[in-house]
Parts: C-alpha cells; sequence; structure tokens
C-alpha cells in the first residue's frame, strides 16, 4: 500500500468496512469490530502525515484529480477523457474480432462477480442463516466488498478516474475481495447444479485468462503479446537490446564529470526510459518531438534500436516515422554509431 492511490483505496475500503460493521452488528447487539476505529484511524493518521506532510506530492495530486474528476462529470461519453486500456475494456473503438472477444471477456467476468455481489445483498436481505456463506459473513468483510466494486465500477463509469489511476492496479487490488463473490456468482448462475459450479468457473476465468495474455489476438496474427513474440507495440516498449545498453553505458562514459551536468540528452518516450540508466540518472530524457526543443551547443540526441532499425519514434500516444524529427540532429555530429543505436552532439 506504499503507492499513494493504492493507499488512499485501502483507507476507503477499511472506512466502508467499519461504518458497515458499526450498522450492522449494532442492530444485532454484537459487540467487538473486526475491523475497529483504531485501524482506521491509524492508517488515516499515517496516510495523511506522510503523503500530505511529508512528501506532499501525492496529496497534492489526488486533491487534483479529485476537482477534475467532478468538472468532467459531463464528459461521460468523452473517450479522451479515459484511459485507451479502459475503453479496450468496454468495448469502444472495437475494430476487429479480437477486441470484441477481448471486452466480451471482461465483461463476462464482470457479470459473475456482480451476480455473486448481488447475491451477497439478498442473502444479507433475507437473513440467511448462519449455516450459508452469506450468513457467515462478517458485516465489516461485506462493506469492504461493496466498497471494492464500488471504486471498480468508479473506473469505467467516471471520466478521468481511469487515466490518473490505471485500471490494471486498481483491478488487481479489488479482486482481492471480489475473489469471493466471484465464486459465489458461479453458484447462483449455476442454481442447484452444483456439479455445472466447476466447470463454469474455470471457463469464465481460461477465457479471461486467454484474453488477458492477448492469446486470441496471437491466434490473429496480431502481435499484442511480449511474451510471445518478438515485435509489436509491447515488444518495442519493453523490450532492451544490447546495442541499446552499449549506447547508454558509452554516454555515461563521455558525460561531463560534473554529478549535475549541464547538457541533456533528448529522445522519445520510450528511449528516454532507456535512459533512465543509474550512471545517468542526471541526464534529462527529454521527448524531443512533443514539443521543439532549445537544443543548445554539447547536447546530445539519442536513437534506440526503433528510431534506427525500424524508422519509427513514438511520442507516448502514437508513432511517427523518424524521418519526421529528422531536421533536429540533421547536421550534427554523430558520435556514436553500433548500427542499431545512435548518438548525435
Amino acid at each position: 500500500v506504499s503507492h499513494y492511490s493504492t493507499a488512499y483505496i485501502f483507507f476507503l475500503v477499511l472506512l466502508v468496512g467499519f461504518i458497515a460493521g458499526l450498522l450492522l452488528r449494532a442492530r444485532r447487539r454484537r459487540q467487538g469490530l473486526l475491523v475497529g476505529g483504531g485501524l482506521v484511524t491509524l492508517t488515516f493518521v499515517f496516510t495523511f502525515l506522510w503523503y500530505a506532510q511529508v512528501t506532499e506530492e501525492g496529496f497534492a495530486s489526488v486533491v487534483s484529480t479529485v476537482g477534475n474528476v467532478f468538472s468532467e462529470l459531463g464528459g461521460f461519453f468523452t473517450g479522451e477523457l479515459r484511459h485507451t486500456g479502459t475503453l479496450e475494456v468496454m468495448g469502444i473503438g472495437t475494430d476487429s474480432a479480437a477486441d470484441i472477444v477481448y471486452s466480451a471477456s471482461h465483461y463476462l467476468l464482470a457479470l459473475v462477480i456482480a451476480v455473486g455481489v448481488l447475491y451477497l445483498l439478498y442473502a444479507r436481505w433475507r437473513k440467511a442463516g448462519p449455516e450459508s456463506v452469506a450468513g457467515r459473513l462478517e458485516p465489516e468483510h461485506l462493506g469492504m466488498v461493496l466498497a471494492a466494486s464500488g471504486v471498480l465500477l468508479a473506473m469505467v463509469l467516471l471520466p478521468l478516474v481511469s487515466v490518473s489511476y490505471t485500471a490494471d492496479r486498481l483491478w488487481t487490488q479489488s479482486m482481492v475481495l471480489l475473489s469471493l463473490p466471484f465464486v459465489l456468482g458461479g453458484f447462483a448462475i449455476a442454481g442447484g447444479r452444483r456439479r455445472l459450479v466447476p466447470m463454469l468457473l474455470l471457463f469464465v476465468l481460461l477465457f479471461h485468462f486467454g484474453n488477458a495474455y492477448y492469446l486470441f489476438y496471437q491466434a490473429g496474427g496480431v502481435p499484442r503479446s511480449l511474451v510471445l513474440n518478438s515485435q509489436g507495440e509491447d515488444y518495442a516498449h519493453f523490450y532492451v537490446h544490447d546495442s541499446e545498453i552499449a549506447a547508454v553505458e558509452w554516454l555515461a562514459r563521455e558525460r561531463e564529470p560534473s554529478p549535475f551536468p549541464r547538457h541533456r540528452v533528448y529522445s522519445d518516450f520510450d528511449g528516454s526510459q532507456r535512459l533512465s540508466y543509474e550512471r545517468l540518472s542526471s541526464w534529462h530524457g527529454i521527448t524531443y518531438f512533443q514539443r521543439e526543443p532549445a537544443l543548445e551547443a554539447e547536447d546530445y540526441i539519442f536513437l534506440h534500436y526503433n528510431n534506427v532499425v525500424l524508422g519509427e519514434v513514438f511520442t507516448g500516444e502514437e508513432y511517427l516515422p523518424t524521418d519526421s524529427v529528422a531536421h533536429l540532429y540533421a547536421g550534427e555530429n554523430r558520435v556514436y554509431d553500433n548500427g542499431e543505436a545512435q548518438v548525435f552532439k
């Protein structure tokens, strides 16, 4: 829970669980809370002290995000206000059968979980006996399940939330609590046919697993998976070639000895990640094609494998031909070239 957004959601889930425990246990006149006020208070105090008083940026970021979310509520149908991964899950902008199957797997999983959550609420309303799962479920646990469901729903429904806090992290955090409704949803859908439950849940899990690892894209000839391909966008983003390492290490040796060098190294979005080599940590990797940089004497331009071999630069949002930025280093000294990575000065 050291990531600030994750810590805030952790506190929210605890708080809702605590409130649910107070309300539901008070009606039953039972003493003792599994999620007590002391735990909630300590979580709030330490979260506030660390993120609002010590590091500050994490707290300022969430305040800004909350304000932006409310100001953009009217843009519910505006795709630009959502993360591209969330749009993929929602099936917005699908242009292939694999896109549709990918989105369908997420909807199917969400449907089973939603049925499980509704089953828990129905059983609680009908005052299910202690022999049932719903009857044995603590009020705090039920409250935390509802909080996780609400946060996950907000990720899809509220503009800008998915941009500020990407869905994969929230999904992983929520599944800790929503795994129980997933299983109960399988039982509810299967009705009294208990033998169908394992097959139903296994089908949903395997179907979702196949889509999460892009197996259906692979079957259609689209190299989405980094694990299964030596090409495609993920491979271009994340795979670091030996030639790139050699070029960056050469830069580390050639840079001025000062711990705070005056001269910068410019590269595209992916190149700036490769420049985060430990000995280059004080250099500034700048996405030089998003805006015209003020190049100065002794500045460097770093071209990595994708720029040199594939002829592409990545803006962080789209690919452009390397030729579109060639004017930035045309006529400059090429001081390093190993065939797959180049450095200009």
